[in-house]
């Protein structure tokens, strides 16, 4: 029942959203896009609340899967029919994905050569590889690369929540997904042309290899795992040594399945990082005796992007920056002049989306009592990621939304161990009701 009243609110905040995008000339546009999202934001709630009817999670992964397909798909369809395909796409989506589609195309068909040549993505990357792919069978055009995001998204999902059950139990797999699913943010960078639906597949296979790695020493995803951060040096170069150190980290203590001890497995993880730097170099036409150089170069091309705000980005102190980089985006009224339609979900979702981040950080605690290794093999390149951007680009959550399985999975953790605190609350009130008076 729980879940049938969510997939109602949810259609409902559909409906609201697609009302209006299709229709943005009527007086309530504003108030009715904030109704789709809190609708929306209600259905989630209303499916957590079903994930505890029960002893275990009411519905599986696959159930799961076929209601982001299903959601998605219908946001995508609804979309082509209102003739607002339009939404789908992004300044970035026209000025810098699209023609990195189109040398992807001349690349498959032997007219151009892979080009290295920017590390703004002129060079021809596995996201522009896989829309050309799309564009075969669809035509390019925003259907086309949302279709072929979706497809993404799922293997994402599945991947995913796949091993956040394996290791971590049903109810918070099934948590974790509805998260990563149905926050209106998430929404809204599934579906618009971005590169984050493939580097979070590549980030969510890498973490999730190595935490078989860690537990197992299988050699099976660990090959796995290298294969993903070699992709990562590709499609996002900074994040490739952040969760590649989270996969050798989580190899080290089988090494001596190799016959190694820890100083030559310590020595060839840094082997390992130092083939990565010399890939940054041969790619990116970096210097690794000029990164400070280099850093500094990469914050100015960030706080000067149309848009940005130096004073609340470039001028504010690092500490405050850090803050900025774990929540944004941030709800203001001015940004609804900003972003409009579809992008919306953006401002509307913020609140929603740091509810999650500030469960997760009660979830960290728990886990790292709990089992601090493998909680230290999920947070450090995380922290990493925020350590760098809060120096780079502190109003980029886009980026930072590559490790929103990460914030997912603990916030899933902060929620099932809350409701079972409630519970054996509740479970003591009702026998002390039940137990007889000693009093005379």
């Amino acid at each position: 029942m729980h879940y049938s009243l969510a997939a109602v609110v949810g259609m409902l905040g559909l409906l609201s959203t697609l009302a209006a995008i299709g229709w943005p000339s009527m007086g309530a546009y504003g108030l009715v896009l904030a109704l789709g999202v809190n609708f929306l934001v209600l259905a989630i709630c209303i499916a957590v609340a079903a994930v505890f009817s029960g002893k275990r999670a009411s519905i599986s992964i696959k159930q799961g899967l076929l209601s982001g397909f299903v959601f998605y798909s219908l946001l995508i369809v609804s979309f082509w029919s209102l003739g607002r395909t339009d939404v789908l796409w992004v300044p970035d989506s026209h000025t810098l994905h699209g023609p990195g589609v189109l040398r992807a195309s001349q690349f498959l068909k032997g007219e151009a050569a892979i080009q290295f040549a920017s590390i703004f993505g002129e060079q021809i990357q596995l996201t522009y590889i896989w829309a050309a792919i799309g564009s075969w069978i669809f035509g390019f055009d925003p259907v086309s690369t949302a279709l072929s995001n979706l497809a993404l998204k799922l293997l994402t999902w599945w991947v995913w929540g796949i091993s956040v059950r394996k290791h971590f139990g049903d109810k918070i797999a099934i948590l974790t997904l509805l998260f990563l699913m149905f926050i209106p943010t998430q929404v809204f960078y599934g579906l618009v042309f971005y590169k984050e639906p493939m580097v979070q597949l590549l980030t969510v296979i890498v973490l999730a290899a190595s935490i078989e790695v860690f537990h197992s020493g299988s050699f099976k995803y660990l090959f796995i795992g290298l294969i993903a951060v070699i992709a990562l040096v590709i499609e996002r170069i900074y994040l490739a040594p952040m969760v590649g150190l989270t996969l050798l980290m989580g190899f080290l203590p089988h090494a001596n399945k190799l016959g190694w001890n820890f100083r030559t497995a310590s020595l060839a993880t840094l082997f390992a990082f130092a083939v990565v730097g010399a890939g940054w170099i041969f790619f990116r036409d970096f210097s690794l005796l000029k990164i400070f150089e280099n850093l500094a170069w990469l914050r100015h091309n960030y706080m000067n992007a149309p848009g940005v705000d130096k004073a609340w980005n470039q001028e504010i102190p690092y500490v405050l920056a850090f803050v900025k980089i774990v929540f944004t985006p941030f709800f203001h009224p001015n940004k609804l002049e900003v972003f409009k339609d579809f992008s919306a979900f953006i401002t509307w979702g913020a609140i929603p989306s740091q509810i999650v981040t500030m469960l997760s950080f009660y979830g960290v605690w728990i886990e790292v009592r709990k089992a601090p290794m493998r909680t230290l093999l999920l947070i450090l390149p995380f922290v990493l990621f925020l350590l760098l951007f809060a120096y780079l680009a502190p109003y980029s959550g886009r980026q930072r939304d590559s490790f929103y399985p990460v914030i997912s999975v603990f916030a899933a953790i902060a929620i099932v161990r809350i409701a079972g605190k409630l519970n054996s609350m509740d479970k003591g009130r009702i026998k002390a009701r039940k137990s007889p008076s000693t009093s005379l």
